[in-house]
């Protein structure tokens, strides 16, 4: 159950204009999360399963912040702002479960009734920020205005030496529209023209991480019979971790028209990231499976346009807004070479799939080219790289009569060419209309749901419609193997499985009624408000699988869709 409580201490003294601000600020959340699952009717009597699961995250923070502000005649305005901050996070969770129940009456009520309990769980850990920063701003007429910020962060999830980051970042601006030259200029009512550069850090990673963990969810067997409690390698802490940065410099224009009815901005950006934060793979020899590390520098640049406004005012209000970003995105380098994988989708037979390369975008996806299937006039060819007519055709990328792993390739990138998005509010008397459309255009998905739906061979479910265009005798010319070309020749870590990810999605609706305050008067309330909403009611998209904005655990850029994949689960201890 969230719990949460604010104080806070403003005190001004006027002579001096200085003001002081002493804030804190707690929160606790409760959480149970308790299953029982009955499996009698394919397992077999006494094989259901229960389990509970407690949580609870503790959030402390407290805000100090000195403010002072000088007015300098009637044109020039200061204000100088030092803050100091501290954050502290607390979580802890424990487990208990067991399995072979006889009756389903109890559930997870009764845990101990269970004939064969797991072992129990629990875990602690706790991260702290420190916050030290200050501000400068000025202002001459409100037409040129400049501010300065630093920050210096610290962070206790990362390595001894590294917990300490430095941020500085300064802004201008002015305001033409402000201009006595520009006073007779109607029809513009706001004109800025801004530019900032900065830097920024991200402090986004699990505690400990820096530090080598142990799993204590392990058995061994003593005696070769019974099971006993043991510790294995967990996680590889890597001691060198640090901030992860981004550098960005910023050109924007803010324009509005008819006193600010039509707003219209514009931004120009480049922003360079450094010490990015990836988990990279490593070998099973190591004993781990993973290690998170800054590995390398990532551009993106581009621009951001926005258009907003009220088309129509009243007693019936139309309120607009418009945006598209366009970006470009590259990898500038890496640590340890020009190239590393970001891991494989955990399908049978697919092996590491998106990678992040020098020079290219991230999020780069790889793997054999398939070039539709083998025709019955090329049966002569098609045996020299051991297929049959029907089979998929892939290409020799360096024809040297083989295909094999040095003819694996690039398929495309799950990074979109741009996004945009349109929001649109209507009100009328006390009822309210929000429409929120946006899409994505340019990338790719892996859709990995179809291996096992468009396949034909003995580790597939062969359901989908496409099946019905695979090849025959007839039918060549298609993308999809006979039932004999499958069985005999196939590579499943290809491009037959790259799709289209754009889409136009109708992301919210929602309608909404404030209720008049006559009536919340006499429910003595001061304001109420009836709404329903809906969410992602209408996709326009080529993409064939559930959803296009795919994401999976795999990697950080989404692209690679699991939606409906069979993959094996492992018999745990704790489900």
């Amino acid at each position: 159950m969230p719990t949460g409580r604010r104080s806070g201490l403003i005190r001004s003294i006027q002579p001096l204009k200085l003001t002081a601000q002493i804030m804190g600020a707690a929160r606790l959340i409760d959480d149970e999360e308790s299953y029982y699952i009955n499996m009698k009717g394919t397992g077999g009597v006494g094989d259901a399963q229960a389990g509970i699961t407690n949580r609870r995250r503790m959030l402390l923070q407290n805000t100090n912040q000195l403010t002072y502000q000088k007015t300098i005649g009637t044109a020039h305005n200061l204000s100088i702002t030092a803050v100091y901050e501290q954050q502290r996070e607390e979580y802890n969770d424990n487990f208990a479960g067991s399995k072979g129940f006889n009756t389903d009456a109890l559930t997870y009520n009764n845990l101990g009734f269970g004939n064969s309990p797991y072992y129990p769980s629990s875990n602690r850990t706790s991260k702290t920020i420190q916050s030290v920063m200050g501000r400068i701003n000025y202002a001459y007429n409100d037409r040129y205005l400049l501010s300065f910020t630093s920050r210096y962060d610290g962070a206790s999830v990362f390595g001894q030496d590294h917990k300490w980051g430095f941020f500085p970042s300064a802004a201008a601006a002015w305001r033409i529209s402000n201009e006595d030259f520009f006073k007779n200029v109607s029809q513009i009512s706001n004109l800025k023209l801004r530019v900032s550069y900065g830097l920024t850090g991200s402090q986004g990673v699990a505690p400990y991480t820096s530090l080598d963990q142990l799993n204590t969810y392990s058995a061994y067997s003593i005696n070769g019979s019974t099971l006993s409690p043991g510790v294995t390698l967990g996680v590889q802490g890597n001691p060198d971790l640090r901030w992860k940065k981004t550098a960005q410099m910023d050109l924007g224009l803010d324009v509005g028209l008819l006193n600010n009815r039509i707003e219209f901005t514009v931004d120009l950006y480049r922003k360079k990231t450094s010490d990015l934060l990836l988990n990279v793979p490593l070998p099973l020899t190591s004993g781990y499976t993973s290690v998170l590390r800054n590995v390398g520098q990532v551009e993106n640049k581009g621009i951001e346009l926005s258009l907003g406004g009220t088309p129509v005012r009243g007693s019936f209000t139309w309120n607009s807004n418009a945006n598209l970003a366009i970006n470009q995105n590259k990898v500038l380098a890496l640590s340890g070479g020009d190239e590393i994988t970001l891991g494989a989708p955990g399908l049978p037979n697919f092996d590491n799939t998106i990678f992040l390369t020098v020079g290219q975008p991230m999020g780069v996806l790889k793997g054999y080219s398939q070039n539709g299937t083998w025709g019955t006039t090329e049966a002569d060819q098609a045996a020299k790289y051991g297929a049959i007519p029907g089979s998929p055709k892939y290409v020799d990328q360096n024809n040297d009569g083989v295909i094999n792993d040095k003819d694996i390739t690039s398929m495309g990138t799950t990074f979109p060419k741009f996004t945009y998005g349109w929001t649109n509010t209507f009100s009328y008397s006390n009822f309210d209309l929000n429409v929120f459309i946006q899409g994505v255009s340019g990338n790719q998905i892996c859709n990995l749901s179809r291996v096992y739906m468009d396949r034909t061979s003995s580790d597939a479910d062969a359901t989908s419609t496409r099946i019905l265009d695979r090849w025959t005798p007839d039918h060549q010319n298609t993308n999809v193997p006979s039932f004999a070309g499958t069985n005999k020749s196939e590579l499943l870590q290809s491009n037959r499985w790259l799709e289209n990810g754009s889409y136009l999605r109708v992301k919210t609706i929602t309608l909404g009624y404030n209720l008049p305050k006559a009536i919340a008067n006499v429910a003595k309330i001061k304001a109420a408000r009836l709404y329903v909403s809906g969410v992602n009611l209408i996709t326009v998209t080529k993409y064939t699988g559930y959803d296009p904005e795919a994401r999976t655990g795999v990697d950080t850029f989404g692209g690679i869709d699991l939606a409906t994949c069979r993959i094996k689960a492992r018999d745990k201890k704790r489900d």
